[in-house]
């Protein structure tokens, strides 16, 4: 634990482990600057269990209210990467009395019903019958490495998730955002057509 608040909670990407440079060298200035990090495995990641057939968004919520409710102490300041950031704007909606700031890098909302009917469509017809008949499930070249599934079921139930981005939004902390114009997973166009409406 750190001398000075708040604590930095990093919350992960897509299936991204807490093993990643970024994270790491997060870290690495908490504790050079004196402040408590804390950064996990979510649910099917890394060192913790799970089976991607049942893994569902939800459960990484409940990860990262888990992170603020039994391990942060004090206010929390959440730095994000990529569908880190949708999760962490669910978090500061449901505890916004912990958190006290926002740091997004290349965040991604919304991101994984279009995420899955992007890589449906590209299929070939005889694998598309597959995956409708659930014979299989749409396989991906998971960016940290080794292939994953894509769950038709899981990227849907996320739409209980997703945020509205046509009303403000109830988040009164200051948030950052960083973003590489170059990036296009998420599409940096939308997000920037967007962000005027992120923040009451």
């Amino acid at each position: 634990p750190g001398f000075r608040q708040p604590t930095i909670l990093y919350i992960p990407g897509f299936f991204a482990p807490m093993t990643l440079r970024k994270t790491l060298r997060l870290e690495q200035y908490a504790t050079e600057n004196g402040y408590s990090n804390v950064r996990y495995d979510q649910e099917c990641v890394g060192l913790s269990s799970g089976q991607q057939t049942t893994i569902e968004f939800e459960h990484w919520v409940e990860d990262a209210l888990a992170m603020v409710d039994h391990v942060c102490r004090g206010p929390v300041v959440l730095v994000a990467s990529s569908l880190g950031s949708w999760i962490s704007v669910l978090v500061a909606q449901r505890r916004p009395e912990r958190i006290h700031g926002m740091i997004f890098l290349g965040p991604g909302f919304n991101c994984l019903r279009p995420g899955y009917w992007y890589h449906y469509n590209m299929l070939p017809d005889e694998v598309r019958a597959r995956v409708d008949a659930g014979e299989e499930h749409i396989k991906i070249k998971m960016r940290y490495g080794g292939v994953g599934i894509l769950r038709r079921d899981f990227c849907e139930n996320t739409q209980a998730y997703e945020i509205d981005f046509t009303q403000p939004l109830p988040i009164h902390c200051p948030v950052r955002i960083i973003h590489a114009v170059q990036v296009t997973i998420p599409c940096w166009p939308t997000l920037f057509e967007n962000h005027p409406k992120y923040l009451i």
